[in-house]
């Protein structure tokens, strides 16, 4: 079986280590210590400098550590919501306070501005479709679920795929 590094999370860099020669290594830890890997499991096994996939971490504390909170700034930005009503008789809903827009930089801004800018709105748009399109690959192997299917096909009109 071949595979490919997804360019989703933008965390892996592909030249440095085979997808192949990773599976195959966590083909092997499955093996040995059964179907379900953790993360934890994941960055032991990577530890020691002749592993395939040491490469793949940044061992460096002092950077891992900047990169850790660089990390659980965009947690907090993601996970902090907005309790909204349209009209003061509507139920409240919970909403993100912070999109994510790709400009020249990483950065989010609050859902009030991407309603009142443009720009800010068609970024929006362009981060929600990466979303689904991710949702799309990544849960594709389920495409005839009978409780997903729907959602597929609902996907590949929206993508202009008959």
């Amino acid at each position: 079986m071949q595979h490919e590094w997804s360019g989703t999370f933008g965390v892996i860099d592909p030249k440095k280590v085979s997808a192949d020669v990773v599976a195959a290594r966590i083909k092997t830890m499955r093996a040995s210590h059964g179907e379900i890997i953790s993360p934890i499991a994941i960055v032991n096994a990577a530890r020691p400098s002749r592993s395939v996939m040491h490469p793949l971490f940044e061992w460096d504390d002092s950077v891992a550590g900047e990169k850790w909170r660089v990390h659980q700034g965009r947690f907090v930005l993601n996970s902090l919501r907005v309790i909204v009503r349209e009209n003061n008789d509507d139920e409240p809903i919970s909403v993100v306070a912070n999109i994510h827009i790709q400009n020249d930089g990483d950065g989010y801004v609050s859902v009030q501005a991407v309603f009142k800018n443009p720009e800010y709105l068609e970024k929006a748009e362009a981060e929600a479709m990466r979303y689904l399109e991710g949702f799309q690959s990544r849960f594709n192997f389920l495409h005839n679920n009978p409780k997903l299917r729907r959602i597929f096909e609902a996907l590949e009109e929206l993508n202009g795929e008959e």
